[in-house]
């Protein structure tokens, strides 16, 4: 167990019995003392932790889930780019009757006819050159790759997203606690006031100032009420239910700083792999075959065609009917001329766009690196802060000692002791709060250098009791 929330515990309770002067109270000091080293949110067997609410959140976050049918329908891309490599082949037919009247006919001198007709035809064609084609396959695989690191970076987001509401949720419950033990501290600087202004040892002024700071702790009270509420409903978003309890930050979770410890090296790694500048690149990719798609436009085209049909004629005016069937073999070309400078213009397009897909990459490399560089100081700094708060922390609570002698010497006021007892809950909220800080600010740099993954979840969930 961290000996800085042990110590806070015990300080608290040991604070609370010397205030009330070994009164009733100090059963509530005991249990706070005991109570304290748990500040996160309590947990039980059934407590659900990190990697739970993320496997929930993976099978129901409707975000998610889009992105994932969005990658399943870039897939067909390129089963319909092949197929227009393949055969075409259809069958078509028709049956009816017609009615036929002739007036004048040197042979029949004229009449009516009723009969029936039919025709079936089969066709079939083959490419056998056409370059646009196959470079309508080479973007279709540029496509479904674009969408594979678009899931990949949904997922990467789902990650974060799910840990900074699990951490919000366990930073709204630590608030409460605190809130509950700074209820019960005023309380008694209250009780304590009151008292003293009976026996007129005390001043007004004394007890209006513990009123207000009475009043302003319960308020802080049911604002991390609220505060535990929204932060559970925000998991429930992610993972379409609300877990009863949630389990908390280990007190010996590592606080380590980041590996590797140069900076350089993680911008050489996020130049690599950042998801954004990947998805960049592959856009790109995609441009720089549309210009080769419109090039192909100049270029002629090759296919293998079948026709065969057959007809049937039941009669006619004559009173024969008449069977008719026709097959052809035939290779086609098509050699595009001239189209008034469409296809020039086209590929003019489709440079400039290249040309713009390449600044964007270059503008996601330096965004990236600031990413990356501002992650990366604010791990190091959260260390340092959380160092410093747990000094604080210590600090504070020997202030309130040291206050609390003085009071009870004559020397110092009730408000001097509220006042450090203010300063003791402030440190020791922003304590817990920089732990949870560490945590996210870790996977913000893993994410902005595109290494966040499952591992990094399951790394994280490993922190918690």
């Amino acid at each position: 167990m961290n000996p800085l929330i042990s110590f806070i515990g015990k300080s608290i309770g040991k604070s609370l019995i010397a205030v009330s002067g070994g009164r009733a109270v100090a059963t509530f000091a005991t249990a706070a003392a005991l109570a304290i080293p748990m500040l996160g949110a309590p947990t039980s067997a059934s407590a659900a932790d990190l990697w739970t609410l993320y496997e929930q959140a993976v099978e129901n976050d409707p975000t998610f889930a889009r992105q994932r049918y969005l990658y399943q329908a870039e897939q067909q891309k390129i089963v319909q780019a092949r197929a227009q490599m393949r055969p075409n082949v259809s069958l078509t037919g028709s049956y009816g009757r017609q009615h036929q009247r002739v007036w004048t006919n040197a042979e029949t001198g004229g009449g009516k006819s009723h009969f029936a007709s039919g025709s079936i035809g089969l066709s079939a064609r083959q490419n056998l050159y056409d370059r646009s084609l196959r470079t309508g396959v080479a973007i279709a695989k540029d496509q479904v790759r674009l969408a594979s690191l678009d899931l990949t970076a949904s997922r990467q987001d789902l990650a974060l997203a799910i840990a900074q509401r699990y951490f919000a949720a366990l930073r709204a419950m630590d608030n409460l606690n605190v809130a509950k033990r700074e209820v019960a501290a005023v309380g008694r600087q209250l009780d304590l006031a009151r008292e003293r202004l009976d026996v007129g040892l005390g001043t007004r002024t004394d007890l209006t100032e513990a009123e207000s700071r009475f009043k302003l702790a319960q308020v802080s009270e049911i604002e991390s009420r609220n505060e535990i509420d929204d932060a559970l409903r925000a998991l429930q978003e992610l993972t379409g239910s609300s877990p009863a309890e949630l389990a908390p930050l280990s007190d010996d979770a590592p606080m380590n700083p980041p590996t590797p410890t140069d900076l350089q090296t993680w911008l050489e790694i996020a130049r690599e792999n950042s998801l954004a500048i990947r998805q960049s690149r592959q856009q790109a990719a995609i441009t720089r075959q549309d210009i080769e798609r419109q090039r192909d436009g100049r270029y002629p085209s090759v296919d293998l065609v079948f026709n065969e049909n057959l007809s049937d004629t039941s009669g006619g005016l004559g009173g024969f009917g008449s069977e008719r069937e026709s097959r052809s073999l035939a290779i086609q070309f098509s050699v595009p001329l001239y189209q008034g400078g469409a296809v020039s213009s086209r590929i003019e397009e489709a440079e400039f766009r290249y040309r713009a897909a390449l600044k964007n990459v270059d503008a996601l490399i330096r965004l990236t690196e600031r990413s990356v560089r501002d992650a990366f100081l604010d791990v190091t700094s959260t260390i340092e802060r959380v160092d410093a708060l747990r000094q604080a922390v210590e600090a504070s609570q020997a202030t309130v000692d040291a206050k609390k002698e003085g009071f009870d010497a004559g020397v110092n006021t009730n408000i001097d002791v509220l006042d450090a007892q203010r300063d003791l809950f402030r440190a020791q909220r922003d304590y817990l709060g920089a732990r949870y800080d560490y945590v996210l600010t870790s996977l913000n740099l893993d994410q902005a250098a595109g290494l966040l993954d499952d591992d990094d979840v399951a790394r994280i969930n490993g922190w918690l009791e």
